[in-house]
């Protein structure tokens, strides 16, 4: 879009801008809204957006070119309302300061504006509208940013774009001709048309809030989708995960967190949980503050605190806890190292007499008994071992102030609540979780002591299974700069964790929500106008990405990958990757296999050269795997097809295909 406009700005020798959604950005998504803000200021009328909607359209019947000032509104509110023109004025005081509050400059508009300036052109500025150039400039000043150029204003000259009547009043005055003439704003009629019927070229800067229909169904969603869009499609180049943060995440950080802070306002402590509690906490200290809390970050993982608790229950149970078979891969030496036994010189002996030659033998399913009994023969080392660590652990927590609160309240994304059960072993106190969603689980005091935003105890089912069935790609965006806890070590002053090396995917983490806190501070000066954020006003972005499956979101989301499993180094891919031989000869398995990708559902075919190829591709191997009904591989029925089918009839078949 930038090279364009300016390609067309270097053409001309006077450049106007439009004024509002175009130089100027409301952080509110309809101007009405504006009116709702009033409303709630002044508390004196009830329904006073509706009542200052109807004054205006009333106003404008009253003259004839239908331009008017803030003022003629406020008249026929006054009469019909019966109010002094004391208490009339005190409103648009009310209202202007609202106008002021909510105005940002477009950034990109802005490098445009400048670029103008440089480049020695005339500029000027042209609105439709009912408020005067002085309070332009002001709006303007308020930004830091002085402008000294003429400014058109339809209700100072009598005459607006709409009709053409204003840009002849700027010719005239400016002593301009048209043909010299650029004229950049959003409105396709009043901006474009109009102008262009009189011979000025003219730029349609598309309205920010046209890119997408959004429901809203309160002022501060509102104001959150304002400031979304406005960041999201102003025309700037941006980073892909920066925008991808903003346009897609930011409201669930938001949702999320501004849930929290309403449910633990009054509590006395809160403790974010490493690693996806990261990003909540830096959104959540940006929130007004409620009162003396102890906020506190903590790091810890099921390796750190749910193994070393382990040895305060069942050993049976431990020991099955701690040697899954995670994939087809899993050793011995894994197994072992689950159980914090390092495969050693002295443990060889006795796996041997298992049936074991090394510790990089696979362990089958069938196989899992032996391993099994193999490692119980060492528990008296492996609880050695767990003492250890659990004292370690119970320190840490001590020293992070946890031993001073009757209940502790900790924040994590979920599902299951194995830290918060991990906490509650080691101190043996209340431990209230708060989480993005709670599945199902028997454990003591879960039902009352843990609470989900997005679903709760499973519940509703519906919502569990929209975020489950893309868990990963949920867990991805709330992790955090650093890695995994290991465990923990004793320094000279105090203890501190044992990070695991961060993940390939911590560059990509850090920008999207780098950039979710950016739009979300600005979100957060309006905070005092919180009346409700819908959860399903929160997810509808990102869940609507997720099934989309944009071709180049899916390129981007290729080139990474995730070791999630416990006692697993292998990586998972976030999208599944296959070439065209693959998909023609195993159709049937390619459908399969792209419900594994991390990103349930999609997939890259490495060969294709574009989107339009793959899309064709696909739709093509579609086609052909509808003529039959056998569930045969591909490749089988192709063959089939060329016995029975001639040659002359198959390339005609082929080339209608293609079409």
């Amino acid at each position: 879009m930038k090279k364009k406009l300016i390609k067309q700005i270097d053409q001309h020798d006077v450049i106007s801008f439009d004024i509002f959604d175009t130089l100027l950005f409301r952080n509110i998504y309809k101007p009405t809204d504006i009116f709702k803000i009033v409303g709630l200021k002044y508390e004196k009328i009830n329904n006073f957006e509706r009542i200052r909607i109807e004054a205006e359209r009333k106003a404008r019947q009253k003259v004839e070119s239908n331009e008017i000032k803030i003022d003629d509104i406020y008249e026929v509110i006054r009469k019909e309302l019966n109010i002094s023109k004391d208490e009339c004025n005190n409103i648009i005081k009310i209202e202007l300061e609202t106008e002021k509050e909510f105005i940002e400059i477009n950034p990109f508009m802005k490098d445009i504006f400048e670029y103008c300036l440089k480049k020695k052109k005339k500029v000027m500025l042209i609105s439709d509208m009912y408020l005067d150039s002085c309070l332009i400039k002001e709006l303007f000043k308020n930004n830091n940013y002085d402008i000294n150029c003429p400014i058109y204003m339809s209700c100072e000259h009598d005459a607006n774009k709409g009709s053409g009547k204003l840009f002849q009043i700027v010719k005239e005055k400016e002593k301009i001709s048209y043909d010299q003439w650029l004229h950049i704003g959003d409105n396709e009629y009043s901006d474009v048309s109009i102008p262009q019927s009189l011979g000025i070229d003219a730029f349609h800067y598309k309205n920010i809030n046209s890119y997408e229909d959004t429901k809203y169904n309160s002022i501060f969603e509102s104001i959150v989708l304002a400031i979304r869009n406005n960041y999201t499609y102003n025309g700037s180049e941006e980073n892909y995960w920066k925008l991808l943060g903003v346009k897609n995440f930011a409201t669930i950080y938001l949702g999320f967190t501004n849930w929290i802070y309403q449910m633990t306002y009054d509590f006395d402590n809160l403790y974010f949980i490493a690693r996806d509690g990261y990003i909540i906490k830096k959104i959540y200290d940006l929130f007004p503050k409620s009162n003396d809390k102890y906020i506190d970050y903590l790091y810890c993982s099921r390796k750190s605190l749910q193994i070393p608790s382990m040895i305060l229950g069942s050993t049976d149970y431990m020991i099955n806890f701690l040697t899954p078979i995670v994939n087809d891969k899993t050793t011995l030496g894994k197994l072992f190292r689950n159980c914090q036994l390092e495969p050693e010189e002295k443990y060889e002996k006795i796996i041997r007499l298992y049936g074991f030659k090394s510790f990089d033998d696979i362990v089958l399913p069938e196989d899992r008994h032996r391993a099994i009994k193999c490692i119980c023969y060492f528990i008296d080392d492996i609880t050695t071992k767990l003492k250890k660590e659990l004292k370690i652990a119970n320190d840490y927590l001590q020293q992070e102030g946890m031993s001073k609160f009757e209940t502790i309240n900790v924040v994590d994304i979920g599902w299951g609540g194995s830290i918060q059960e991990s906490i509650q072993r080691i101190l043996n106190k209340r431990i209230r979780g708060f989480y993005l969603g709670t599945i199902n689980a028997e454990k003591k005091d879960y039902l009352t002591n843990s609470f989900g935003y997005l679903f709760d105890q499973g519940e509703p089912e519906e919502m569990k299974e929209r975020i489950h069935s893309q868990v990963m790609m949920y867990e991805l965006f709330f992790s955090a700069p650093h890695g995994s806890t290991l465990g923990y070590k004793r320094t000279k002053n105090k203890i501190v964790p044992i990070l695991k090396e961060s993940d390939d995917n911590t560059d990509i983490i850090s920008l999207l929500q780098e950039s979710s806190i950016e739009v979300i501070k600005k979100i957060l000066k309006y905070y005092k106008y919180y009346d409700s954020l819908d959860i399903e006003f929160c997810i509808h972005f990102y869940d609507e990405f997720l099934n989309k499956h944009d071709y180049n979101d899916v390129k981007e989301f290729s080139n990474y990958s995730n070791d999630y499993l416990l006692g697993d180094d292998s990586s998972f891919p976030y999208v599944q990757t296959f070439k065209k031989k693959y998909v023609e000869n195993y159709y049937y398995q390619f459908k399969e296999k792209i419900k594994d990708s991390l990103w349930s559902g999609a997939y890259i075919i490495e060969d294709c050269k574009s989107e339009k190829e793959q899309n064709n591709f696909i739709a093509r191997m579609e086609q052909i795997t509808k003529i039959s009904s056998f569930g045969v591989n591909t490749k089988s029925l192709r063959n089939l097809f060329r016995q029975i089918v001639p040659l002359k009839l198959r390339k005609s078949l082929k080339n209608f295909i293609s079409k």
